[in-house]
Formats: C-alpha cells, structure tokens, sequence
C-alpha cells in the first residue's frame, strides 16, 4: 500500500514571513487538539548550504494533557531526526488559534500572537544556534512580533552548565 504524503520540510534561501505564515496556516489544519481545540503549528529553520532547511510540526493533544506534544517539540524532533544531534536552530516561527478560525478575519482573537511556552523556549534554546536567533510570534491575520530567543528567555538552562563536553559538542556544530 502507498500513501501519498509530504513531509513538513522545505528549503528557502531566505525565509520570507508571508511565506512562513502561509505554511503555518496551512500546518495549523493538521494540528490534533480534541480537548483544548488550539490549533498550533511551529517552523524551526537550520542552516544549510544556500539556504534554509526548515521544519514544521503541530501540537497533538492526549486526554492527559501532560502527555501532549507541543508544536515546537515535533518540529525539534523533525529536524533532529533529519539532521543529527549536531544541528542548530537558527530562526522559528510560531502560529496559534481556536481551531474556529482558520483564515484572516475580523475575529480579535485572530491578531494574537502565538509566542512559545516556557518549557519549549528552554528546548529551542537547548538547540539554539546562538541567543539571538529570531523566534516570529504570527497571528492569524498577519502581524509578526519578532523577539530573538535570549529575550524570550532570558535566564536559560544550558548543558554547558554542567557537562563540560557538552559545551565543546555544541561550540563545534555552531561554528
């Protein structure tokens, strides 16, 4: 049996925010949140020769809330699994709304800007190419607030804190 399916992973030269909130949109439908009815998609960008590889993932709820994978976790593991420990993140872009709406409207709720959690800050900056890697908070109608990951989150926990041989691996793939 085949299935006819695409990954949610694309190369940009240069990540445009148009086009970046297009594919958040359209990530957004695929999200499956039956409890909470939140629809979340996240993007998180590498770097790569000429460009961009850039991952997208969906929250995906469980009945126990604490068991749900949030859209920023999935994107992480996409682009881990894509790419190997030694990867870095170097940009993401984050969008989130009642799955009721779908589309630019006059709705207020859809000019909220989806920012991530306190627990996925501290994984994108566990991953993070350097603190100020872009993080774009989306709306549903477009506006983009751009904080750099250091402000988001500011008193960080890092490996290199304690793991000496930690700090040498993720100064390596940095570079």
């Amino acid at each position: 049996m085949t299935h006819d399916f695409q990954p949610e992973c694309r190369f940009y030269p240069d990540p445009d925010p148009a086009d970046m909130r297009d594919w958040l949109l359209a990530l957004r439908q695929k999200s499956y949140a039956p409890g909470s009815h939140y629809n979340v998609a996240n993007i998180l960008a590498a770097k790569s020769r000429g460009g961009f590889i850039c991952f997208g993932g969906v929250n995906v709820e469980c009945l126990d809330h604490r068991q749900s994978v949030h859209s920023e976790e999935a994107a992480l593991a996409f682009m881990v699994t894509a790419l190997g420990r030694n990867t870095a993140i170097h940009a993401g872009w984050t969008l989130g709304a009642p799955d009721s709406i779908t589309g630019p409207c006059a709705n207020p709720i859809a000019d909220m800007n989806a920012t991530p959690c306190g627990n996925c800050r501290q994984q994108i900056m566990g991953l993070a190419a350097h603190k100020q890697i872009p993080i774009h908070s989306m709306s549903i109608n477009g506006d983009d607030k751009l904080k750099t990951i250091g402000q988001l989150l500011p008193d960080d926990f890092q490996f290199e804190n304690i793991i000496a041989n930690h700090a040498i691996d993720r100064a390596t793939a940095h570079h």
